[in-house]
């Protein structure tokens, strides 16, 4: 009996000692790696994230915006926008700000170039999206679906100016989709192309200064920060 009893003593310090080197030994490494989930940033049992801030889920780090406050709008569709831009996971703040440069929060303005409505959609793209630029609530989900496409289609780029010059990768990915909503993606790729032809150029901001005029200001406005 005494010998059953040595014997289960061993097998329990053994276990006990295989349990600790493979949480806290040598071999917790190991542990670690064997739950990873891909490439996602994440540890089974944790709440870690690859990037933080308001476009981590782009894999952005950084602030957005270096506003601090919403427009001072009391229109109802602020609550709406903010809603939506949680539902695509971008910023609120550069959200709400852009639909303010865009109508002013204002539904039934029409710009002289054709754009309709809350967001100010041109027909076109409104049927390619498939909504009803004239209806705010289907407006502003388009305009924060497109927001996030945009980022998306950007983020590589936006990891590359952080990269070379510092700053915000997140910046850079609001900005990069700012320009493409003002602009057209077409105008925002001739102006890229142009200035990252050869070597780095000397600003992470000269290819907004590649476009129009209008865009070079569209962008600043939204963000609230300089981008000279």
């Amino acid at each position: 009996m005494k010998r059953l009893f040595m014997c289960a003593l061993v097998l329990l310090l053994a276990g006990s000692a295989l349990l600790w080197s493979a949480t806290s030994g040598p071999f917790a490494a190991l542990s670690v790696l064997a739950w990873s989930a891909g490439d996602s940033g994440t540890v089974a049992g944790t709440t870690t994230t690859a990037a933080t801030g308001s476009l981590a889920a782009f894999g952005l780090n950084g602030p957005v915006t270096c506003r601090t406050t919403e427009p001072p709008t009391a229109s109802p569709w602020l609550a709406i926008a903010r809603a939506d831009a949680g539902k695509y996971q971008i910023d609120a703040l550069a959200f709400e700000w852009k639909i303010w440069q865009e109508s002013g929060f204002q539904v039934n303005v029409q710009s002289s170039a054709g754009a309709i409505g809350i967001a100010q959609f041109l027909p076109e793209t409104a049927r390619g999206m498939g909504i009803d630029p004239t209806d705010p609530k289907q407006a502003l989900d388009a305009s924060a679906r497109l927001d996030a496409g945009h980022i998306t289609n950007y983020a590589s780029r936006a990891r590359q100016l952080a990269g070379h010059f510092d700053g915000s990768a997140a910046r850079y990915g609001e900005a990069l989709a700012l320009a493409a909503y003002n602009a057209g993606p077409g105008a925002l790729e001739s102006a890229w192309r142009a200035v990252f032809s050869g070597a780095w150029p000397a600003s992470p901001w000269a290819w907004l200064a590649a476009m129009a005029p209008e865009t070079q200001r569209y962008v600043p406005d939204i963000l609230g920060c300089s981008t000279h």
